[in-house]
């Protein structure tokens, strides 16, 4: 599933997501700025409140740490936005 999103362009990578604070309008704009329309997956390389925060209030946007990816939120979501630590982290789980 991750590789169909790969090849279909649906995976987007940010360095960082640079909130120090909870601010809808910031990940709104960040989503903007990607061109990510529809549902978005936030993945985070560690849980990451303030980011989680800041997704809440989106409809159809998640943020979740990259451990807690499930098959459930890939097919829920058009969009995978993700943090260069978050893609390691997923690689280690599936051993790649």
């Amino acid at each position: 599933l991750l590789s169909a999103k790969a090849a279909a362009g649906q995976i987007k990578v940010v360095q960082e997501y640079g909130l120090e604070a909870p601010r809808t309008s910031a990940v709104a704009g960040l989503l903007r700025t990607l061109g990510v329309e529809g549902k978005a997956l936030l993945l985070t390389a560690a849980r990451d409140a303030v980011v989680e925060r800041s997704a809440a209030n989106l409809p159809g946007v998640k943020a979740l740490p990259a451990a807690s990816l499930n098959v459930a939120d890939l097919l829920r979501h058009d969009v995978v936005v993700a943090t260069p630590g978050a893609l390691e982290a997923i690689a280690e789980v599936l051993g790649e």
